[in-house]
């Protein structure tokens, strides 16, 4: 599967990625948004043994895209906004970034929750950016990907073709396959 870093690379931008953080901008009530780094390093994620972080002396955000598919990114994103608006709140503290900390507890929180709702409006974000049939089981298309991907899936050819049948003919389509 391509992950986001290499996507970027070929595509110069991310389709999704502004409207993103227009909308994690809006659920956090920010005014403005921190300086965003998106790094493709495997190395410093091992380093750092985090895929993000944020910077309250330099209101900065690095984020390693290195093998992460989209929404992994994003939530890292998410997570590191919140952290930005907990400093501009003047709840920041230097230990803020422990594990089980109130601070790591909301920013997870939080940005489990911004996923969601932009997750809801916006499905398309967890295509696979090889194949973007590739979790639509309502085509032909889809369930053959799937199939051939995951063979040992629990879910077997005869299922998922019904499934595709199902859908095609609520469409008024006919399975070709």
């Amino acid at each position: 599967m391509k992950r986001f870093s290499s996507f970027i690379k070929e595509n110069k931008t991310d389709k999704h990625l502004n409207s993103f953080l227009d909308h994690a901008k809006q659920e956090l009530g920010l005014d403005s948004l921190p300086k965003i780094n998106l790094v493709d390093d495997k190395i410093m994620a091992m380093q750092n043994r985090s895929f993000g972080g944020y910077s309250p002396g330099l209101k900065e955000i690095n984020v390693n895209t290195a093998g992460r598919h989209r929404v992994d990114v994003y939530r890292t994103l998410a997570h590191e906004l919140v952290h930005y608006k907990q400093d501009l709140d003047g709840r920041l503290t230097h230990d803020a970034g422990e594990t089980g900390s109130p601070f790591e507890n909301e920013a997870n929180t939080l940005a489990g929750v911004i996923m969601r709702n932009y997750g809801r409006a916006n499905p398309s974000i967890y295509e696979d950016y090889e194949n973007p049939y590739r979790f639509d089981w309502g085509t032909p298309e889809g369930t053959k990907y799937m199939m051939k991907l995951h063979p040992w899936n629990v879910i077997s050819r005869k299922t998922a073709k019904e499934i595709t049948k199902k859908k095609l003919n609520e469409l008024g389509m006919s399975a070709n396959y």
